[in-house]
């Protein structure tokens, strides 16, 4: 799609410990985690006019990852995705993603993912949101809005946390966005 955006991109599933100490409070962590890592350039605001990406894990023995980008490089949309079970990659050959997005035109309370795998496996994954408001970050003229939300696999009954996280950037970052339905976009800490 674009050469120039985050081409060494891992997104890896797995398992996060520790304390997190804030406000004079600490508290415990023991959780699933998924960690999205990329090096290189993301020009968020000159490259897509939008993208979802849904990211989501039950532990090892279930975990997903879904991507749709629409680059402004040739007005093009492509559609990619895998399942790791207990350390096997399995590839999506074909990923549709919907987003539940609110009037805002911004943030979005859930979503849904369908998968077909090379294996010829059928995944249908339903979002919902489990967070009080998404955090939306504007950030190079884009608004970028993330979601945590429980998810559930119809096939298989696996149940687990997912991150669903969209863009819409068709005015390519002339408008800042400000009547947020279910979200927060201002720097700091915000009251739910």
């Amino acid at each position: 799609m674009d050469e120039d955006f985050a081409t060494a991109h891992f997104d890896v599933p797995g398992r996060v410990t520790g304390e997190l100490k804030m406000a004079g409070q600490t508290y415990d962590i023991d959780g699933l985690s998924l960690r999205d890592h990329a090096w290189g350039n993301r020009d968020w605001g000159d490259s897509a006019y939008g993208h979802r990406w849904l990211v989501g894990t039950a532990g090892e023995q279930f975990s997903f990852i879904a991507v749709s980008w629409h680059a402004t490089a040739g007005d093009r949309v492509a559609n990619f995705g895998w399942v790791v079970r207990d350390g096997a990659v399995t590839l999506a050959r074909e990923t549709d993603i919907l987003v539940l997005m609110e009037v805002d035109s911004c943030t979005i309370r859930g979503g849904r993912l369908k998968m077909v795998l090379t294996t010829g496996e059928e995944l249908d994954i339903e979002m919902e949101a489990a967070a009080p408001k998404a955090s939306v970050c504007w950030h190079l003229g884009m608004a970028c809005v993330d979601r945590i939300c429980t998810f559930k696999c119809k096939q298989n009954g696996v149940q687990g946390f997912a991150n669903v996280e969209s863009t819409s950037n068709i005015q390519l970052g002339t408008r800042r966005p400000r009547t947020l339905v279910g979200g927060v976009i201002e720097n700091g800490f915000t009251p739910t």
